[in-house]
């Protein structure tokens, strides 16, 4: 795991690292992306500071993250779920890791080492799906993820022609797997859509840069229908607010 943390280091990059994103987590830092980037898989992983609000935890988040992957890997896909992909965890820095010495050149001057977790980037939509929403041209948007919000009618994914339903299934299963398998409570799931992994590159170029494997742990094998956006698919991410359900009549009303 150690090569692929030395991707966004001061001993391969002199770069200031991007912040990509935010949460009430904390704030995610990654390598800038220019679509080239992206179809080689190069800076492939993010950071994510636990900078956020001190009732937010990235401890619980690694947990709950790596519970989910175990549970994916011991249960396995079923084929009628549609593909939801969960970005793979890398792994996680405390404070105290020697790796911040390498790390903190390349962000803000005013940043000290903190709680963070390392993990596989969700790939950003390509700048001609960003043309549908006229957000092309906005730099805030270069690390576009797209969220459904299914019930929300002025979003405009009904004119868009995209596939509800799809999503909606998709959804509902993985919250379905995540309460009665994982045995969480999915409390502020969030779904995103963005760029599959591409595949291929792996076998080329992951022997030589270290990069990352390309495939990602995914609840379900059925991929979405494409159209306006291209090929996408849906993500999970977010874990922090998530806990264990407890196995009562408690728990099992959480989950119903």
């Amino acid at each position: 795991m150690g090569s692929h943390i030395e991707q966004i280091t001061s001993t391969r990059h002199t770069s200031q690292l991007k912040r990509i994103g935010y949460s009430s987590c904390g704030t995610i830092w990654s390598d800038a992306l220019k679509d080239a980037d992206i179809d080689s898989q190069y800076s492939a992983i993010v950071l994510k500071r636990g900078d956020g609000l001190p009732d937010r935890s990235i401890s619980n988040e690694r947990r709950i993250h790596r519970q989910i992957l175990s549970a994916v890997q011991i249960h396995g896909n079923n084929p009628s779920f549609f593909r939801v992909n969960i970005p793979s965890a890398i792994d996680h820095l405390p404070p105290q890791s020697d790796k911040w010495k390498t790390i903190l050149p390349r962000l803000l001057i005013e940043f000290v080492a903190c709680e963070v977790l390392v993990s596989k980037r969700i790939l950003p939509m390509p700048r001609e799906t960003r043309h549908v929403d006229s957000v092309v041209n906005d730099k805030r948007n270069e690390h576009c993820l797209v969220r459904p919000y299914l019930g929300h009618r002025r979003q405009g994914i009904e004119e868009l022609g995209l596939p509800i339903d799809e999503y909606a299934i998709a959804m509902a299963d993985t919250l379905a797997f995540l309460l009665w398998v994982v045995r969480i409570d999915a409390n502020d799931v969030e779904f995103v859509l963005a760029r599959p992994r591409t595949s291929a590159i792996a076998t080329t170029e992951s022997h030589s840069q270290n990069i990352i494997p390309a495939s990602d742990p995914s609840i379900g094998t059925t991929e979405l229908t494409t159209g306006i956006l291209g090929s996408y698919t849906i993500w999970l991410l977010d874990f922090d607010c998530y806990k264990e359900l407890d196995m009562n009549e408690t728990g099992v009303k959480v989950a119903a």
